[in-house]
């Protein structure tokens, strides 16, 4: 008869022999199912958005959102193979928690970075939202830093890699997240009416601007996920599948905004006669004019010439600013108009 190995692994008695038996503590056994069932499900999830977001970069050749999108997916699809291998080979626990905690904080750092250049694109105050913008990202940061240098990492029952840190910590962490998320939404209940009552924009093209209904939403799921957290009404799951959760709908809302700018740039281009796009241009074009509405005062012909006219003179001007260090100007869609009246 074969021997039988006992081997005793953090008071879990495992027998190795003819009948194997596995004392285990059923609630951390359904825990770890669940957080591998998470990261299973978010790591498809994260996969199609790095193959979007690869698609949609190398479609347009200006480095801007679209490669920032790019990065963030592709990190948190090596994040989430650094982190299930946890469960399935015995790791260095001294560094991979490190690397999870400094995927996860980059990953989500470019998605609000992100969502604050869409926000920062929708208002007539571009450089002001921007520097609102490197707010939150301090706000995300410092914390996040403060919580990764403070935690203690050590070897789980299956040698998954286990890592703690004070409560105290923690809580700054994550309501440093909340307050993003809350800023970012008071950010758009301000616009989007601004822009139905004063520029006449239907509801429904309003929610859509700049793709504010997505970073709307993804804040509202992400604050009630991290409330929960903080509140402890988990309903006995692994913190992990709430982490993994937020983190793919937050992908997946930045990949939406981005599938969303791609079709407007298709037809925008299209209207062009196919013509490549300035990066200065690509991001503006919810002020300026369809070239293929007829204007009051001419045919639509001189109308598209006006505008792409326009439109190359407002490139050299950004470029010649930009290379001078002065800022540009903003200029409201009475202001195109007029000048490409005046220009015909």
């Amino acid at each position: 008869m074969p021997a039988i190995l006992h081997v005793l692994r953090n008071d879990h008695i495992i027998q190795d022999g003819p009948d194997p038996v596995v004392n285990y503590d059923r609630h951390w056994f359904n825990t770890t199912s669940m957080a591998m069932i998470a990261l299973a499900g978010t790591l498809l999830i994260h996969i199609s958005n790095a193959v979007t977001s690869v698609r949609l970069n190398f479609k347009h050749r200006i480095p801007s959102l679209f490669l920032v999108a790019m990065i963030q997916s592709l990190v948190a699809v090596g994040c989430h193979f650094c982190r299930s291998s946890d469960f399935f080979f015995v790791t260095d626990c001294q560094f991979k928690p490190y690397l999870n905690n400094f995927c996860y904080a980059l990953s989500t750092g470019l998605i609000i970075a992100g969502f604050s250049w869409q926000l920062a694109k929708a208002t007539p105050y571009f450089w002001s939202f921007m520097f609102f913008g490197l707010l939150c990202q301090g706000a995300k940061h410092i914390p996040a830093i403060i919580y990764t240098v403070h935690m203690t990492v050590g070897t789980g029952y299956f040698q998954e890699c286990h890592y703690a840190t004070p409560p105290f910590d923690a809580f700054l962490f994550l309501i440093s997240e909340i307050m993003v998320y809350a800023t970012m939404i008071l950010a758009w209940a301000v616009i989007i009416p601004i822009r139905v009552y004063r520029h006449n924009q239907p509801w429904k093209s309003a929610i859509y601007y700049y793709g504010a209904i997505y970073t709307v939403v993804c804040c509202i799921l992400g604050m009630a996920i991290l409330c929960m957290i903080i509140t402890g009404h988990t309903f006995d799951l692994h913190l992990e599948v709430f982490f993994q959760s937020k983190w793919a709908i937050e992908s997946m809302a930045l990949t939406a905004q981005l599938k969303r700018l791609h079709q407007e740039l298709r037809e925008f281009r299209r209207s062009q006669g196919d013509q490549p796009i300035s990066g200065f241009v690509n991001f503006n074009l919810k002020h300026v004019r369809t070239p293929g509405k007829p204007s009051p005062g001419g045919s639509n012909t001189s109308t598209l010439a006006n505008t792409i006219r326009y439109m190359r003179d407002r490139v050299r001007s950004t470029t010649s600013s930009l290379a001078t260090g002065s800022g540009g100007t903003y200029k409201a869609p009475s202001e195109i108009e007029s000048a490409t009246t005046s220009r015909s």
